[in-house]
Parts: structure tokens; sequence; C-alpha cells
């Protein structure tokens, strides 16, 4: 087995989970361990990062998504959600905490971010899918992103929390006021959709 423990982010899906067999399954609200996962000073790790990955963190905008490169990960659409979000800023980049060489890979990353122009704004961790990073660098990469993005399994019935109740996610328009990891709700100002190649 490639990892320690699973993890439920439910009490159901931990039930599920042993039924299916599993062992060592473990309950985590969320699926986030706040004595793993937790802020740390950003400009330190950046520094330490910049000189791991030879690339200079401290004075960019750092979009990250933390994902293994299958298909259902829709790796393509986040490269195309970024090139049209990074279009016009110049200190902003995607860090990829992937393997880009995975087996189960369904694009070529490489070969896809110079198509869309993105080439000096994709950096990598390092990460291989056979051996990930420790619990504390996995910390250290999520303190590194200013946002995260992730297109993952989202279907049009996806429910999205907002001011007046729930809505479908592909209902979802400028102006609605969405719930977000903070527990505010803020205005959406803008909707993109890109259909599946």
């Amino acid at each position: 087995s490639k990892v320690s423990y699973r993890v439920a982010m439910s009490k159901y899906g931990q039930a599920q989970a042993i039924d299916l067999g599993f062992k060592d399954v473990k309950y985590i609200p969320h699926a986030t361990d706040h004595k793993l996962f937790y802020p740390e000073d950003k400009s330190a790790l950046r520094e330490k990062w910049s000189k791991r990955l030879n690339y200079n963190l401290s004075d960019k905008f750092v979009v990250g998504t933390v994902n293994r490169m299958q298909g259902r990960k829709m790796f393509g659409e986040l490269f195309k959600a970024f090139a049209l979000f990074a279009k016009d800023k110049h200190d902003t980049v995607l860090l990829i905490n992937a393997d880009p060489y995975d087996p189960s890979r369904a694009i070529e990353p490489f070969r896809l971010a110079h198509e869309l122009g993105i080439s000096n704004k994709v950096v990598w961790s390092g990460m291989r899918f056979f051996k990930g990073l420790s619990e504390p660098e996995l910390r250290e990469i999520y303190n590194l992103f200013d946002c995260q993005m992730n297109t993952t399994c989202f279907t049009p019935e996806t429910l999205v929390q907002v001011k007046d109740g729930v809505k479908f996610i592909d209902e979802i328009e400028e102006g609605d006021k969405v719930l977000t990891k903070t527990g505010k709700f803020h205005e959406v100002e803008a909707v993109h959709e890109f259909e599946k190649e």
C-alpha cells in the first residue's frame, strides 16, 4: 500500500469504506487534521521552497493545486482556467503538487502548458506518484498558496451554498453571493465555463 491510512471526510464515508473492507480509515472532519495542517509564516516558507524548487516564489501570487494527474482530476481544464486567469498577470504562478510523469496522466502537461503559453508560470513541487511528500512538507506546500485551484469531480449537480439557500454549480451567476472557506459570503465576479474535449 502507498498510504499509511485512509481519510474519510465524514463518519458516513468512514462507515462506507469499512463496509467495503478497508482498514485503518480515519475520520477527520472535512479531511483536515488541524494538528497537522495549520498556518505558517508564508515568507519564510517561500524563501525555503524557492531554493528547493529553484524558482523564486517570494514576489509571486501562487495559485496551487494538490492532486494526482488522473483524468478525473481534469488537469486540462485546470491549465485552461489558469491560463485565462493569469493572462495579464506577470506575477502569477501555478504551483502543482503532482507528478507530471505519472503513468495515469490523461494529458501531456508540458506540451499543454506550452500550447497555452504558461510554461514559464507552471512550477512542479517535485512530488512523484510512487512517493508523496511527508505531512510536514504537504503542510508547507498548502501554506505557499495564495489560493487553491481545484477542478476535480465537479458535476453540474454539485450544490453550492448561496446567501438564499443552495444552487447547482452550473446555475451560479455573476452577482450570486456564495459561501467561501472563510465562512463568509462573497459575490461571484465572473463565471467561466470550459467544454471538456
